[in-house]
């Protein structure tokens, strides 16, 4: 259901305003305390993930969420588990080492990786030297990493992932100005602050 129009927007505006914010969003928005539109440029990320600085595959600490390099090597295949379950499974590697990729439930996830290419795979990574995992990780290519090497992870709740919340938040960042200064301007001036606007635009 999309949500309500709503022309004037202020800090106390309702997030289910926010375009492709509908009630059930705006329902699981709450549980995370974010009810207007002030609480969720407000809603700062926990981490970042630095793309720009991936693993090999033999050097990624193993049972740690980190970043690896890696070239698919097979074709993915992809097939139906007992229970109704997809899985989605690639094999990529580097000179050195190789990584079983696994997706569940997620049929799209292998549709744009092609034969040959390398690809930035963020996720945990399992097993031993000879038999290395990673499951429903996120894919960047070389391209995205440039234009944008950081990625913030936002607190998120069931059914509300850290990918929405982003989206919704870039889309509100033109409207930073939104939230009240705590300083005086001639203040911002004389000590070269960032205003509260840029410093949460900076933030996320």
């Amino acid at each position: 259901m999309p949500a309500e129009h709503h022309t004037t927007l202020t800090p106390d505006t309702p997030v289910r305003y926010l375009k492709g914010v509908g009630p059930k969003t705006a329902e699981r928005f709450e549980k995370l305390g974010i009810v207007t539109l002030a609480d969720l440029l407000c809603h700062y990320p926990r981490r970042y993930i630095d793309f720009s600085r991936p693993y090999s595959i033999a050097e990624a600490p193993p049972d740690t969420e980190c970043v690896v390099k890696a070239e698919v090597f097979a074709k993915p295949a992809g097939r139906i588990l007992p229970g109704g379950r997809r899985m989605e499974r690639i094999t990529a590697g580097d000179d050195v080492s190789s990584l079983e990729i696994t997706w569940f439930n997620n049929p799209y996830a292998t549709q744009k990786l092609e034969l040959g290419q390398e690809y930035y795979f963020e996720g945990i990574v399992t097993g031993g030297m000879l038999r290395r995992q990673m499951v429903n990780p996120q894919v960047r290519t070389a391209a995205q990493i440039t234009a944008a090497p950081f990625e913030a992870v936002y607190p998120q709740t069931e059914g509300l992932s850290s990918t929405v919340i982003a989206k919704c938040i870039r889309q509100l960042l033109p409207h930073a100005e939104l939230l009240p200064d705590p300083l005086p301007e001639e203040m911002l001036k004389k000590y070269r602050l960032l205003s509260k606007a840029d410093a949460v635009r900076a933030i996320h």
